[in-house]
């Protein structure tokens, strides 16, 4: 994985916790701001049931080193607590990372809850989906074997299927039985930072992520030519000509 591709992913998943800090925050007054159900329900998560991730933790794990990245959020058993939804605003959105990325290998993973406040006495409930990349990508290489075929495999394509929780934090309550093999939905992604956007544009739609670009395009200069090329599926409100070389 080429080191631009790294150093735009790490942007992008600081500026995302930026954003929600700010959107959670009692003390500020722009952005995106919380139901009261939400807010009470992340209020008390976030103080008392998970441990959100703090942004010398997410720094010292987006370091890159020698061209690789590793990040496990299950390890601290730590949580991203995402920007609050427009739509459906009483749910809280939570995000677990798990992501390898290095020259012989291009695995990432995005855990996601929906939460919401139970009536009463009653646990949290919601769903759960997470967006990966290929599965042949989820195995490391050995230096000079041959790149396997790819397409062979169910899910050897960068997309969503659901999940019944994460393996560790507060109980919420999933149903078991819902299928978390198939159904799996294709996305419009091929790295791993595309697959960010993507749970971006899945979560906040199209307006949002238009709107979150132009607010932070001089440090994503990385993610330009990623968003330009979705334009075949994704109508921009314009092509976008952002410059980058102006900030190399």
């Amino acid at each position: 994985m080429d080191k631009a591709t790294i150093r735009a992913l790490r942007n992008l998943l600081l500026i995302i916790y930026d954003e929600q800090k700010s959107d959670w925050s009692s003390e500020t007054q722009t952005g995106r701001k919380p139901s009261s159900k939400a807010k009470e329900l992340y209020e008390k998560y976030y103080y008392n049931k998970w441990h959100p991730v703090e942004e010398t933790e997410l720094e010292g794990w987006l370091n890159e080193s020698d061209g690789k990245l590793e990040i496990d959020f299950s390890e601290r058993k730590a949580v991203l607590y995402l920007p609050p939804l427009e739509k459906n605003a009483e749910f809280v959105p939570v995000l677990s990372l798990k992501c390898k990325i290095g020259e012989m290998i291009n695995s990432m993973s995005l855990y996601v809850l929906l939460i919401r406040s139970g009536k009463d006495s009653q646990k949290p409930y919601g769903i759960g989906f997470r967006f990966e990349s290929p599965e042949s990508e989820h195995f490391e290489k050995s230096p000079g074997e041959e790149q396997p075929e790819t397409g062979e495999g169910l899910h050897d394509f960068y997309h969503a299927q659901l999940i019944t929780g994460f393996d560790y934090g507060p109980e919420i309550e999933i149903p078991d039985w819902l299928p978390t093999s198939q159904p799996s939905f294709p996305l419009l992604a091929y790295d791993p930072v595309t697959l960010v956007f993507a749970l971006l544009m899945t979560l906040y739609g199209k307006k949002y992520c238009w709107d979150f670009y132009n607010k932070h395009a001089t440090n994503l200069r990385d993610l330009n030519p990623r968003i330009k090329r979705l334009q075949p599926w994704i109508k921009w409100k314009a092509i976008i000509t952002f410059d980058c070389k102006r900030f190399n």
